[in-house]
């Protein structure tokens, strides 16, 4: 149960069977050191608070405003323009995608060194074959627990804690079939019940859950278009096992491949690290040897997000980080 545990922390970062994978499970220090918190209301609350604070210390936002490219002049990035052929000029451009597509399909093609450009284009996303796949439900009733809850006599309320789902076998087993084409069975997976710990997320009769599989198959033999709801119908069958009220309660189910996570977010191949996470794309090798700390070699051009040191979650160090490295050469 513990290996399955340690294990299934670790396979989040990068399937744990990759060389290295390891170091993904610097994060149990972290969180016992840091603490783990999600913001009431979800993640749109953070980033509400955020656009406030800027706006109230006059700073502009632009949504809905597509860059279509990095503006250099003189070799030094100027500006962006947008898609509808607009200009935005500035003496410094922070990029928060992914790493790739700032140094790749962003930057004017000729900007970057030869072998510099060839090192931002081989920036790994694709976790050996791998990637994950989401479930959330909208439920009208309340989700139980009873079986586990039966086996316990403290009274802990089992609807607060992530729940793991897998040992180590079945994690190992479904990386295999995954960089096969196969889609795994069965499919390990990590649920929340936001609604739990924040009552915004539902209303008070209700609850809200939400599945992340373990890795699934990047490109499976029968293409996502087909398995995309018949994977959803097998992680959802898993999850009755162990939760009263699914099948009963269900009013919405949203499901996500791979390919959906890249239409919402932008991230690379469904990526939401934006980078592959191993120990050769850690620190000042994230995202790529002569692109770390922040910086790039194109002077006005620096890096942010989850494909810069530390990583991926949402910690807010790498944004804090690379305006303290913009403000220390201003």
């Amino acid at each position: 149960m513990v290996r399955g545990a340690l294990a299934m922390l670790a396979n989040f970062g990068s399937p744990v069977t990759t060389d290295g994978s390891g170091v993904n499970l610097m994060v149990l220090p972290l969180i016992c050191r840091a603490g783990m918190s999600r913001p009431l209301g979800g993640l749109g609350a953070l980033t509400a608070a955020l656009a406030a604070d800027l706006t109230e210390h006059r700073g502009a936002i632009r949504t809905g405003a597509r860059v279509q490219e990095l503006v250099v002049r003189g070799g030094n990035v100027t500006g962006v323009q947008l898609s509808t052929g607009e200009t935005i000029d500035a003496s410094t451009v922070l990029t928060a995608c992914d790493p790739r597509t700032a140094l790749r399909d962003l930057l004017p093609t000729g900007t970057l060194p030869r072998p510099l450009a060839a090192r931002a284009g081989a920036i790994p996303v694709m976790n050996d074959g791998c990637t994950h796949f989401r479930v959330d439900l909208a439920l009208d009733g309340k989700l139980t627990l009873p079986r586990h809850a039966a086996w316990r006599a403290d009274g802990l309320d089992l609807r607060k804690p992530s729940h793991m789902l897998g040992d180590l076998d079945e994690i190992c087993d479904a990386i295999a079939e995954s960089r096969s084409g196969r889609v795994p069975d069965p499919l390990s997976m990590v649920n929340i019940i936001a609604s739990s710990t924040d009552p915004d997320c539902a209303p008070s009769t209700g609850d809200v859950l939400s599945v992340w599989s373990g890795w699934t198959p990047h490109y499976p033999n029968a293409g996502w278009d087909a398995l995309r709801e018949p994977v959803a119908d097998h992680i959802v069958e898993r999850a009755c096992e162990y939760y009263g009220g699914i099948k009963e309660h269900t009013v919405v189910r949203t499901v996500e491949a791979w390919p959906d996570i890249t239409a919402r977010t932008n991230v690379p191949e469904g990526n939401v690290y934006h980078v592959d996470m191993s120990p050769f794309r850690t620190g000042g090798l994230r995202p790529a040897r002569g692109f770390g700390g922040y910086r790039t070699p194109v002077p006005g051009l620096f890096l942010t997000g989850a494909g810069t040191h530390p990583g991926p979650s949402v910690s807010g160090i790498p944004g804090q980080q690379a305006a303290r490295v913009i403000l220390r050469q201003k």
